[in-house]
């Protein structure tokens, strides 16, 4: 059975995939360091929604892990996704890439205010992809 396959992003609708020369590189946005293939019309869903939706499979008392590669994409995503919407994540696994447009720091800061501690001093080297992780303190 296939499950309902969507993009997530900062609004639900429809978007292109841009399919690139290696798998893991598709992604919503358009890259000049890779090689072009095609697109592919995709549905998407808001971080928000799904969220929603995870918090609402998982219950209340489990906790809601979320790992984000969104390859460029994560500062649309995350920074157009309420903080009182990300407070429902326990955990966060964040890959930043350094070809994306956006500042590093001002979406930190947009995930401390949702409540998570970075696990870590984050460092933001330029051209080099970072990977954050960020944990909800056990008492809220």
């Amino acid at each position: 059975m296939v499950a309902d396959c969507r993009a997530v992003t900062s609004r639900t609708g429809t978007r292109t995939l841009n399919v690139y020369d290696e798998s893991w590189s598709h992604s919503l946005l358009a890259r000049s360091d890779k090689s072009l293939l095609g697109g592919i019309k995709v549905s998407t869903v808001s971080l928000t929604t799904a969220l929603v939706e995870a918090r609402s499979i998982c219950g209340e008392k489990e906790r809601l892990v979320v790992k984000i590669d969104a390859e460029g994409s994560e500062y649309e995503m995350l920074l157009n996704t309420p903080a009182n919407a990300l407070s429902v994540v326990d955990e966060l696994f964040l890959e930043v890439h350094w070809y994306a447009e956006g500042d590093p720091n001002m979406l930190l800061e947009h995930l401390l205010d949702s409540g998570l501690c970075c696990s870590g001093q984050a460092t933001f080297p330029p051209r080099q992809h970072t990977t954050l992780h960020l944990r909800r303190p056990k008492d809220s």
